[in-house]
């Protein structure tokens, strides 16, 4: 049997990793997982390829700045052996499907095949319309459909919004979602049908993850820092405390320092992305999968504020008791004390919940 899954395979760690992670335990259960990604069908000049991303710099952006934005576009150039090495583990390690005619791949499903949405936040909406593709409204009405860990990157909806909720996820047999906000949100438009459950790279524990990252990189003691949104308060936290314990700070992710005390990387592939997280000394991130993966490597570590993606670090701290290491800025009280003896046994309880979800949704067969 197939599972189709629809989910963001990106170039940056977290997608790659959460892909990579869910098509793991599915195998593990006997059925073919295959990611399945959407390739337009209309190629565009090079010309209109290089106005998108000039309106992508210009478009006024929350926490982007047009400094940043150009910043962003210039470090990008930078950044293309990571991508490549990127590209590579996917390549190596995911498997794919590119469909450019729906209607032509679905004569190619078994009655019994299913479809996945997730996870990654696919659901996420203003007042436009959800992703029909993430929806899977191409779909006939009989594909059996379900999702894992989605993400709506909401914390409050408006009547248009919960409209397109409610007419887009309407045929799912169960809405797994990944945040607790998401499931208060969603659970009085569908009720029985909602439920809670980890980000797929939670599935597999830290001797997994432990496996498949590069051997030590640096040889003197450091903290790993990664940073995805412009935070500034990222950088001044990792300072005081390399000050501290009188460690270097390795940087990895976007908008570089140019400070003498910050050592930038700029071609980390996904291996060596999980070794600097394994091998420092302590982590200070304002990533989601940056959070998840210091606590997999049970790495004392501080996760930094951020408005626009707070809500999913905010529910999996809360979630492993671990709210504490959830901190604003420099001034924060704050301690890398952690007893993982407690974190691991929630997530054990709450991997099994999972795993066992995913398990009856591959026995799951159409009814007759």
């Amino acid at each position: 049997m197939n599972i189709y899954t629809v989910t963001y395979l990106h170039r940056n760690y977290g997608s790659a990793l959460q892909a990579f992670a869910l098509q793991t335990i599915l195998k593990e259960m006997g059925v073919t997982p295959v990611v399945i990604q959407k390739i337009p069908t209309k190629k565009h000049s090079i010309f209109y390829q290089w106005l998108l991303k000039i309106w992508y710099i210009l478009l006024p952006q929350k926490d982007y700045s047009l400094a940043k934005r150009i910043q962003l576009a210039i470090e990008d150039r930078k950044s293309r052996i990571k991508y490549k090495k990127i590209d590579s583990f996917i390549l190596d390690r995911i498997q794919t499907l590119n469909i450019i005619d729906e209607k032509e791949f679905l004569r190619t499903v078994d009655g019994n095949d299913i479809f996945l949405a997730g996870s990654d936040q696919i659901w996420g909406t203003a007042d436009k319309k959800l992703s029909s593709w993430y929806t899977f409204q191409w779909l006939e009405d009989s594909h059996i459909r379900y999702s894992y860990a989605a993400s709506i990157g909401q914390s409050v909806l408006t009547d248009n919004q919960i409209e397109n909720y409610v007419k887009g996820l309407a045929l799912f047999k169960t809405i797994s979602l990944r945040e607790k906000q998401a499931v208060e949100l969603l659970t009085p438009l569908f009720k029985d049908s909602i439920r809670q459950d980890l980000d797929p790279t939670l599935l597999c524990d830290g001797a997994f993850w432990k496996s498949i990252a590069s051997p030590r990189l640096v040889r003197e003691p450091y903290i790993f820092v990664y940073r995805l949104r412009p935070n500034e308060d990222v950088i001044d936290i990792s300072r005081k405390l390399a000050k501290e314990k009188g460690f270097k700070i390795v940087y990895v992710g976007l908008y570089s320092s140019s400070e003498e005390d910050v050592e930038c990387v700029y071609d980390a592939g996904v291996e060596d992305f999980l070794s600097y997280i394994l091998y420092a000394e302590a982590v200070v991130t304002n990533s989601f999968h940056g959070t998840v993966f210091s606590i997999l490597m049970e790495k004392p570590f501080l996760s930094v504020k951020i408005d626009t993606t707070g809500s999913r670090v905010e529910s999996l701290l809360e979630l492993l008791g671990l709210k504490s290491q959830h901190i604003s800025t420099i001034a924060s009280n704050y301690s890398l004390n952690i007893d993982y003896s407690k974190v691991n046994s929630i997530l054990r309880t709450e991997r099994e919940k999972s795993i066992n979800y995913l398990r009856s949704v591959c026995c799951c067969e159409k009814e007759q």
